[in-house]
């Protein structure tokens, strides 16, 4: 007798809600220095993949000696510290919450909250 096969659900996300959430996420994009029109997000787009990216003016000087997991850690530390100014009472959180998406609708629930 042959044993069942499970069935795995498998979910999609919801492209448009990067489209929903489209200004929040420029002022993300902004915010790390980037221009959004040279950018293509999707709804699994992380602030991590932008680990090193800086607005103009704030990059770190310089060292050769740096690593590139030193260069990412620094910027991880430049995040949290920036990232609370920026955007007042939005958690950057961990996993899927640093998910672009995920933080553009916590920035427009946060202002609809004010």
């Amino acid at each position: 007798m042959e044993t069942p096969k499970k069935i795995v659900k498998i979910e999609i996300a919801e492209q448009d809600l990067v489209e929903v959430f489209q200004k929040e996420i420029d002022e993300i994009l902004e915010f790390l220095g980037r221009d959004p029109a040279e950018c293509l997000i999707t709804d699994e787009s992380s602030i991590l993949d932008f680990a090193t990216c800086y607005p103009e003016g704030e990059e770190p000087e310089e060292d050769s000696a740096l690593t590139y997991q030193d260069c990412v850690d620094q910027w991880k530390a430049w995040l949290e510290t920036t990232w609370s100014k920026r955007f007042p009472g939005v958690p950057l959180g961990a996993g899927k919450d640093r998910y672009l998406v995920t933080l553009a609708a916590k920035i427009y629930e946060s202002r609809i909250v004010q």
